[in-house]
């Protein structure tokens, strides 16, 4: 088990089954703290081969180097950090995006995790990333009809994709909820129970930084979350969650003059540009400094903080 050290005690962490272990109860100064973030998300690219209305992914051409998206997350992995999430765009159009996944795992104790649209995980892409990706999560809005409407494609083609996962690389479904998927949440958890999905991920739509749900759609979807959270894994966003009257896992209180969200995630998007998450139109180029934890460092100390909003994606390690 790797452990870090950071403001909220010592924390363990287990790559292969995914196991978290907070030992809250140790005050570990702050000389000692380990300097990257607990949970890194990259955007490897912005290119995707789907024209979802609800995307919030920048859609101006950038693309990183796979050399550097190694040498910045060796460089995290031996400086605390836990997991590394690729997403994009769609990951699975990177080129040669397996081996980029091989070679962060043998380079790195890092969990190595990714998001996709699951319509390019073939029985054979799906062999080579065997052993070599500790999870997936498949983005599915909706089922059948609603489904094909909100992504252009069968829906039936992504389920058959979701079984070349069973069995041999966990994961776990992501759902936008918006007032067309919001009715269709029961049926969205019987294919995560059915399908063998490890937990599902509750995305809100978002439209100029505000849920785009009603207030009756609000409350229909706490509702929801309370009937089902205690039989199935069932996550939603931070910030979506403290907008919702809902059960919540939350770190310790530090008051406004402690801001520790950098030390817990951070987000490189396909620019190379370090920020709190994909939503941040701020952030810090690194290639303005000597390393990734130089950026990031000056970025925690100089840049002005502001309400961001994150997808939570320290839910896949």
């Amino acid at each position: 088990m790797k452990n870090r050290y950071g403001p909220f005690g010592i924390h363990g962490f287990d790559r292969e089954s995914g196991i978290h272990v907070l030992i809250d109860e140790v005050s570990v100064p702050e000389n000692r703290w380990h300097r990257a973030s607990e949970t890194l998300s990259i955007a490897v690219h912005n290119y995707c081969d789907l024209s979802c209305s609800f995307c919030f992914a920048p859609k101006e051409a950038a693309s990183l180097t796979s050399g550097d998206i190694l040498k910045w997350i060796e460089l995290f992995s031996e400086n605390g950090c836990f997991c590394v999430g690729f997403g994009g765009g769609e990951p699975t159009i990177y080129p040669d995006f397996t081996n980029l996944c091989k070679e962060a795992r043998e380079s790195t104790d890092l969990a190595i995790t990714f998001t996709t649209h699951g319509h390019h995980l073939t029985e054979d892409y799906c062999g080579e990333l065997l052993g070599n990706v500790d999870f997936v999560r498949v983005s599915m809005d909706g089922i059948e009809e609603t489904y094909e409407l909100l992504r252009g494609m069968a829906f039936s083609a992504l389920i058959r994709n979701i079984r070349n996962l069973r069995g041999k690389i966990r994961f776990g479904i992501a759902t936008v909820v918006n007032s067309r998927t919001l009715p269709e949440l029961d049926d969205v958890l019987w294919t995560c129970k059915h399908e063998h999905a490890e937990e599902l991920l509750l995305l809100p739509e978002y439209q100029n930084g505000l849920v785009h749900l009603n207030e009756e759609e609000r409350k229909r979807l706490e509702i929801w979350i309370m009937d089902n959270y205690q039989n199935f894994p069932i996550r939603i966003s931070d910030t979506s969650a403290s907008q919702f009257d809902v059960p919540l896992l939350e770190l310790p209180s530090w008051g406004p003059e402690k801001d520790y969200s950098t030390f817990e995630f951070v987000h490189i998007d396909a620019s190379g540009r370090i920020k709190a998450s994909s939503f941040d139109d701020g952030g810090v180029s690194i290639y303005d400094f000597p390393n990734a934890l130089e950026a990031l460092e000056h970025y925690r100390n100089c840049e002005p903080k502001k309400e961001v909003l994150d997808e939570n994606l320290e839910s896949i390690c």
